[in-house]
């Protein structure tokens, strides 16, 4: 749906501006998800991207809902558990193909840190629930994107 770079420039665009709380806990990764097909691609992307800074309580993510509706990253709680982090995330503003409101997008993912392996799980505000799986790598190319977007930016 997406050219990779401009979710990669999105994203790392969006960390800058959305600060993460607790920067000082360690360096920020960032991850990028390859999402299983699952039981709704409109609204589950085939790929997810997060910005988070180890121990942080908020990160930064992208997917296709988020940058398709509001043309930017949006903010994710997080929960560090032992050896998993949940991210929340919400997008407003969506739209179904009928051209309705969905009063919202809810969104949970749940990443294993020392495997990458990745759960994900949209719920349109309603009792309704679709779910996926994938897994994750973080980016080696941070430093290139951060580099290439701060030259953009001036």
């Amino acid at each position: 749906m997406f050219d990779l770079k401009i979710v990669f420039a999105a994203v790392i665009a969006g960390a800058l501006a959305v600060p993460a709380v607790g920067h000082a806990e360690g360096k920020e990764i960032i991850w990028q998800c390859e999402i299983d097909k699952g039981d709704n691609r409109t609204w589950l992307s085939e790929q997810v991207i997060i910005a988070h800074v180890p121990g942080a309580k908020t990160a930064v993510v992208a997917d296709n809902v988020a940058l398709v509706f509001l043309g930017h990253p949006v903010e994710a709680k997080v929960k560090t558990r032992a050896k998993k982090d949940v991210f929340y995330w919400r997008v407003s503003g969506v739209r179904d193909s009928n051209k309705r409101p969905v009063s919202r997008m809810e969104y949970i993912g749940y990443l294993t840190r020392d495997t990458g392996q990745f759960a994900i799980s949209a719920r349109p505000g309603q009792s309704q629930f679709w779910n996926s799986k994938g897994s994750c790598k973080p980016l080696k190319e941070e430093k290139r994107w951060r580099k290439i977007l701060q030259m953009k930016k001036k």
